[in-house]
């Protein structure tokens, strides 16, 4: 007599090594091939203090003394860096965000704030769109409680 079962294998996923791997692989910090200085420039601002970038670019070309205007800004920045401005910067301060969830004790709250975001809800559901896991159980994950 020949039975048909199926046997569930766990799958294998390798674990990365630190959080700063994992991070790395989500905002790589090289650009495309075609990079303008201008969008050089405003991805050091960005890497700088992403907190800034709220609506307009305007304020910040003018900061950087960049004659651009808000379009013209952030078209060369996606095609030098490949993703748009709010998305990168956005990127950069989760990525932020899940460090001090990694090293400090921060209440989620307070590190929801410092992100830029006004309602820890919105954080936690845009941190958990790009990590896959809540800021809590993220924490938990890397060691914190």
């Amino acid at each position: 007599m020949q039975t048909n079962m199926l046997f569930y294998e766990r799958p294998n996923v390798g674990l990365l090594e630190s959080v700063e791997l994992f991070l790395d692989r989500l905002l790589p910090k090289t650009f495309q091939n075609r990079v303008d200085w201008r969008a050089l420039k405003l991805r050091e601002f960005i890497d700088r203090d992403p907190v800034k970038i709220r609506g307009s670019l305007d304020p910040v070309c003018k900061e950087l003394e960049l004659s651009l205007s808000d379009r013209h800004a952030r078209r060369i920045f996606k095609s030098s860096a490949g993703v748009g401005v709010k998305k990168y910067a956005r990127n950069k301060c989760l990525v932020r965000a899940a460090r001090q969830l990694q090293t400090t004790n921060l209440a989620v709250k307070a590190i929801a704030a410092d992100a830029g975001y006004q309602h820890p809800r919105d954080f936690a559901r845009s941190f958990e769109q790009t990590f896959l896991l809540n800021p809590t159980a993220f924490r938990k994950m890397w060691g914190r409680i």
